[in-house]
């Protein structure tokens, strides 16, 4: 029932953006009475449908709002936030600048339906825009760059944006870490043939490779299945930020997953990310996805493997 409300919810919400915002720049929603000359923005990331993934991707958006010196008020209140991430990445806070009532707010697409009677001037945000041409994260940067009229050409804050580990892990070596759960569409994983996760975890192993579980405890709970292949079950046993700091150690050499958050941890630490890609709806969609979205911390192009893709993509992305 959860996943109907849900589809329900995106539909109503999509249908209203559409209606009551124009497409301004590849990703970006806006209406035509936003003060551009106006320095100070809010971030408002606090709804449920901001998932970890979302907030990865407006990292480098906010460290080059910083650079140029807006003042950002950011209101995220869950239990793993960006500004973890921002530490994560950057060794540092972000900033923190209480903005008046009138300044403009900056919301994602999913949240526009709860959060529409809030605010008095809103800029929607929205990662699924097939405007959009290239990785999402320089993509965003530069639309706000050219919708408030600076003439600065973001590229990529590449090497730094990273969560590469130089120690070793305490779990041994050659480490192969294995995630087959989904927090965000996943009622798309009952189109797929999920086996094919396991099939290319026994198939490192028998390389030699030792191969880690991770997910949730309620991930774990609500997972019957046996999987012979794995060494360790670390499933509700670490954190989230233990994570990312194990996926980024040297001791790991890649990680077998969905098109999800520990996808895009995989790819930021520079690892072989071998994926199994869950689809959209519509073609243009998946293309938008596999071009420009899961790729998106893939800094050398070639560290993202698909384990499946749909039939008739061009050949660019296979």
């Amino acid at each position: 029932m959860k996943t109907i409300y849900y589809i329900i919810y995106k539909i109503i919400n999509n249908l209203l953006v559409d209606i009551q915002f124009t497409n301004t720049l590849p990703l970006i929603f806006s209406k035509n009475d936003i003060n551009i000359n106006s320095k100070e923005l809010i971030f408002d990331i606090s709804h449920s449908t901001t998932h970890l993934g979302d907030r990865l991707f407006l990292i480098n958006l906010l460290r080059v709002l910083l650079e140029n010196n807006f003042k950002l008020q950011i209101i995220d209140n869950s239990d793993f936030s960006i500004f973890n991430l921002y530490q994560m990445i950057y060794g540092e806070s972000i900033p923190q600048h209480i903005c008046n009532g009138d300044s403009l707010v900056i919301i994602l697409k999913s949240s526009f339906l709860s959060k529409r009677r809030l605010y008095k001037t809103i800029l929607v945000i929205d990662f699924t825009n097939i405007d959009c041409i290239g990785k999402i994260s320089i993509v965003i940067a530069n639309s706000f760059l050219s919708f408030f009229k600076l003439n600065v050409n973001y590229r990529s804050h590449t090497s730094k944006f990273s969560f590469v580990n130089n120690s070793n892990s305490i779990y041994g070596d050659n480490l192969i870490i294995f995630n087959n759960y989904l927090h965000s569409g996943k009622f798309r994983k009952y189109f797929l043939n999920t086996n094919i996760l396991n099939m290319k975890c026994e198939q490192l192993k028998s390389s030699g490779y030792k191969i880690i579980h991770v997910g949730s405890s309620e991930d774990k709970s609500h997972d019957h299945n046996l999987y012979p292949f794995v060494d360790l079950d670390l499933r509700g046993k670490i954190a989230i930020e233990e994570l990312i700091k194990l996926i980024g150690s040297k001791s790991v050499v890649g990680v077998v997953t969905y098109d999800n958050f520990i996808m895009h941890v995989s790819l930021a630490s520079n690892k072989i990310t071998w994926v199994l890609f869950r689809g959209r709806f519509t073609r243009t969609q998946q293309y938008h996805h596999i071009n420009n979205v899961n790729n998106t911390f893939d800094s050398s192009n070639r560290n993202l493997i698909y384990l499946r893709l749909l039939k008739n993509f061009p050949p660019e992305v296979n």
